[in-house]
């Protein structure tokens, strides 16, 4: 899965935002303290997972400036297929996956890409801090490329509850 385009309409001190990734395939996002970096990787997991909490009195992510937390971002996937993934927090969580015209309900539910992939798991992985990379050696990299260019992507892997209902 990769990330194309990231529309935050509101979260936390963001607001009406649009970067468009492309074709990259690793992001490296670089800014000043408190100048939003962590806000925006939590608004990508908000995005593939859902809000936690799920509800606005204890939600971190208020806007700032009032409103519900809103955006949407679009994936490409390893077949070529391409989602918007669309959600907002109003007295309940919602939202929505678009594919050609065709919408399916998320409510707050994780996306089917990443449902494999523990939250916390996933966060571990895919925002690693400055201080973090500096410890790693040349193998060390090799061996994190290679976890999260052939780990993650495995597609053989199903949810226990998908196996168990089947």
């Amino acid at each position: 899965m990769q990330i194309a385009r990231i529309e935050i309409e509101a979260f936390g001190h963001l607001k009406d935002l649009t970067v468009e990734l492309g074709e990259s395939t690793l992001v490296l996002v670089q800014g000043a303290n408190e100048a939003g970096k962590s806000t925006l990787f939590n608004f990508l997991v908000t995005m593939l997972y859902g809000f936690s909490p799920a509800n606005q009195a204890q939600f971190p992510y208020v806007p700032w400036a009032g409103g519900r937390p809103a955006g949407a971002v679009e994936v490409v996937l390893d077949d070529g297929a391409r989602y918007r993934i669309e959600r907002n927090l109003a007295s309940r969580p919602a939202g929505s996956l678009l594919r050609q015209g065709i919408s399916k309900s998320l409510r707050n539910q994780t996306v089917p890409w990443v449902v494999s992939i523990p939250r916390a798991l996933f966060g571990e992985i895919f925002m690693l801090t400055q201080e973090q990379m500096q410890v790693f050696g040349p193998r060390t990299w090799e061996q994190v490329g290679d976890q999260l260019v052939t780990g993650i992507g495995t597609s053989f892997l199903r949810p226990v509850t998908e196996v168990a209902e089947e």
